[in-house]
């Protein structure tokens, strides 16, 4: 995995700051309690029966 402080351009950018918003609990940063996105919450639970819930959380979060 590459550096997450790595500065960016262009598609790389957008590919860092969605992987940022995706694997931050909301709440987490003090600065912005609101930032980030519930997908942690079915890491541990079966593809197909949850699918629809991450995408719905991914979409949100992404806005």
């Amino acid at each position: 995995m590459e550096d997450p402080a790595k500065i960016v351009e262009g598609v790389d950018d957008i590919v860092q700051s969605i992987n940022i918003i995706l694997t931050t609990i909301p709440g987490s940063d003090p600065l912005r309690p609101e930032f980030g996105s519930n997908v942690y919450q079915y890491l541990d639970k079966p593809l197909p029966s949850v699918m629809g819930k991450i995408i719905y959380e991914a979409t949100t979060a992404i806005g």
